[in-house]
C-alpha cells in the first residue's frame, strides 16, 4: 500500500512540474475512468467544455479486490486521431478537433500479472 501510496504522489509530483511548463494548462479534471462516456470518463467531459491545455488526472483500481490504484495524466491537444484506448481519449460530445492525450503513463505495480488493467496498459512485476 505504501509503494502504491509513493508511486501516486510521485506521478502528481512529476506532472505538476510537468504542467508547470505549460503556459497554456487552464484546468485540471479529475476523472476515475478512460472510456464509457459517463461523468466519471475522460471520455464524458463535454468538448465544449475544454480548451488545449486543460490536463485531467485519471485514477482508478484495479486487481480481483480493486485494492491496487494507477493514476495517468492527459491533457488536451488539437487534433483528430482516432481513439485508441487510453492513450488517446476522444471527447463523446462536442469534441471539435480535440482529444485527450496521454502525456504522464500509469504504470501497475503487482506480483502477478494484473486484471482489469486497460488494454496495453505497462506492469511492472513487484516482489
Amino acid at each position: 500500500m505504501r509503494k502504491t501510496l509513493f508511486l501516486i504522489l510521485g506521478i502528481i509530483f512529476i506532472g505538476s512540474i510537468f504542467v508547470s511548463n505549460f503556459s497554456d494548462a487552464r484546468r485540471i479534471f479529475f476523472r476515475s475512468g478512460y472510456t464509457g462516456g459517463t461523468a466519471a470518463d475522460l471520455d464524458g467531459i463535454d468538448g465544449a467544455t475544454v480548451s488545449v491545455g486543460d490536463i485531467s488526472y485519471v485514477s482508478f483500481k484495479w486487481g480481483t479486490a480493486d485494492t491496487q490504484v494507477c493514476t495517468s495524466m492527459h491533457q488536451v491537444l488539437s487534433g483528430t486521431d482516432s481513439e485508441t484506448g487510453y492513450k488517446v481519449v476522444i471527447p463523446d460530445t462536442n469534441a471539435g478537433g480535440k482529444m485527450w492525450t496521454i502525456i504522464s503513463e500509469c504504470i501497475a505495480i503487482s506480483p502477478t500479472e494484473p486484471t482489469g488493467l486497460p488494454t496495453g496498459m505497462p506492469w511492472m512485476q513487484s516482489e
